[in-house]
């Protein structure tokens, strides 16, 4: 239901802040962006 969804939204915040902050500092925004895209592609 509704919260599962935003428990598992919740989780692909954190595992993408933990992603970019590992990202070096000189990676452009969009790069995020295209993760997210990657992620979500693959997970639905």
């Amino acid at each position: 239901g509704v919260r599962a969804a935003l428990e598992t939204a919740r989780g692909y915040i954190a595992s993408a802040q933990q992603q970019l902050e590992a990202f070096p500092a000189s990676v452009h925004r969009q790069s995020l962006w295209d993760l997210a895209e990657f992620i979500v592609a693959r997970d639905f």
